[in-house]
């Protein structure tokens, strides 16, 4: 059996991990995650879940401008500058550089290249 996909024909006896991506890990932290997100009404907790997610992807700071989160979030212009003033205020986003940080995730993303590192040398001295 072939399959097409975008126009190319994949045989189906592949191996699934060989033809999918292989997408970005990162810890998720759930239970920090829903206490950050309980006192928030929607549209900020949305918001916050899409920069985060942002953050992550690029593995450094949301450089996302208001037209960008407004696309993303299909919310309106105001609802989200009002949720971004209210996340700032908060201490649950900062201004870092020319992008939107959330202390929480820049810890992740420190850890996850930590991790990185330390896997590269020793993948190096076994081999």
């Amino acid at each position: 059996m072939v399959l097409m996909e975008y126009g190319v024909a994949e045989n189906t006896k592949m191996k699934w991990r060989d033809r999918v991506k292989k997408e970005r890990w990162f810890k998720l932290y759930p239970q920090k995650l829903l206490n950050a997100l309980a006192p928030m009404p929607p549209a900020q907790d949305y918001l916050y879940w899409i920069i985060c997610l942002r953050i992550y992807e690029r593995r450094g700071p949301c450089t996302d401008d208001l037209a960008a989160l407004c696309r993303r979030t299909g919310l309106k212009r105001r609802v989200v500058s009002e949720a971004l003033n209210a996340l700032f205020k908060a201490g649950k986003l900062s201004r870092e550089g020319d992008g939107i940080m959330n202390p929480f995730c820049q810890e992740v993303l420190v850890e996850q290249e930590h991790r990185r590192r330390t896997l590269a040398v020793c993948s190096g001295e076994r081999g």
